[in-house]
């Protein structure tokens, strides 16, 4: 298992995304981090937004997919992730698509839909999309979301987890203000 650190309260992100996102400083992409360590990449990242976690990860020498419907923060991005040298064995691929039609382009060692993201979709959305991530994994992928709700003892995280084939390695709660609680899940596929 993966080791948890202690994520700041922040500023949840469960309806319209903000203009400006924050910079790419916080305890949440030392976890995503540490996913991608464990899994060695490569790394789909949705709803990437300007590259707060994708640029960080390819840093690190993984290479990422980075999705988003924006074109103008796939456009930051770009300009973000030209920054790093030729030589550098990490890269950004930016890729402008609507996660409900969405089709990976290939296996990824970690999918990850950050900050509340599956929250964003409409449920009937939902489940089409766990499932198709759920066969781009490889086989010993992991998928990594948040998953912000109600801070009530015994609610459970999407039950589309199970059913689109994917069972639950880690799960990490902590509290948030306003009375909500921040899931943090690591899925496999079932097997």
């Amino acid at each position: 298992m993966l080791p948890r650190t202690a994520r700041p309260a922040g500023t949840l992100r469960t309806v319209p995304r903000p203009t400006a996102e924050p910079l790419p400083h916080g305890a949440d992409i030392l976890d995503y981090l540490r996913a991608a360590r464990a899994t060695r990449g490569p790394v789909l990242d949705l709803g990437a937004g300007s590259g707060r976690f994708a640029v960080p990860l390819a840093r690190q020498g993984f290479d990422v997919d980075a999705v988003d419907r924006d074109p103008a923060r796939l456009a930051r991005l770009r300009s973000w992730a030209a920054t790093l040298p030729e030589t550098h064995p990490g890269r950004v691929t930016a890729i402008r698509a609507e996660l409900a039609e969405l089709t990976p382009p290939r296996r990824y060692g970690l999918v990850m839909l950050a900050g509340g993201l599956i929250l964003e979709l409409p449920e009937q959305v939902r489940a089409p999309l766990l499932r198709r991530l759920a066969g781009h994994l490889t086989r010993s992928g992991l998928l990594a979301l948040d998953w912000i709700a109600p801070d009530q003892r015994g609610l459970t995280p999407p039950a589309d987890l199970r059913a689109c084939g994917l069972r639950t390695v880690r799960r990490d709660r902590r509290p948030l203000p306003d009375g909500l609680s921040s899931t943090f899940l690591l899925c496999a596929r079932r097997t």
